[in-house]
């Protein structure tokens, strides 16, 4: 990561796998999440352009993303994504926890900018520079899937 000498981003890619299937700003099948990752020197510029793309796009926390105006300047499909996942009540793809506890229209608008922040970066950077998936190829894929899901059962065990 070090030595590339673009804008890159690393860590576990996921696949789009529903309703926005590339990334409106790489053009990628894939993303990467946010709760690990890492960025080289050339692309922490880019994170810190988050807000402003962000309210560039119309993802603010000024509006409901309900709101006509909310995410306007979003790519048609990745706004549809958005609510799929966050305001759509019998979509297959509505966050699990609004199936558990009910969110005020404020915390919604900040969750969504979170799923926002974690997509344009990972789709900025690779746009600009690379993508560099630790989970490429079908041993590290096992792996980081097996490991997954052996935190999963240990969280469900209270461990």
């Amino acid at each position: 990561m070090k030595a590339l000498e673009l804008p890159a981003i690393a860590g576990k890619a996921d696949l789009y796998t529903t309703v926005c299937l590339r990334s409106p700003w790489s053009g990628l099948d894939r993303y990467v999440t946010t709760f690990c990752f890492m960025l080289n020197q050339h692309a922490l510029p880019l994170m810190l352009q988050l807000r402003e793309m962000a309210d560039c796009d119309g993802v603010t926390l000024d509006r409901q993303v309900d709101d006509p105006k909310w995410g306007e300047h979003l790519a048609p499909a990745f706004r549809q994504f958005l609510k799929a996942n966050l305001v759509y009540v019998q979509s297959p793809y509505l966050w699990y926890r609004l199936r558990e506890t009910p969110f005020t229209p404020t915390q919604l608008s900040s969750k969504a900018r979170t799923i926002y922040f974690e997509h344009r970066l990972s789709g900025t950077v690779s746009n600009r520079g690379c993508m560099v998936p630790t989970n490429a190829g079908p041993r590290w894929a096992t792996y980081l899937n097996l490991h997954e899901r052996w935190s999963y059962v240990l969280r469900l065990l209270g461990r």
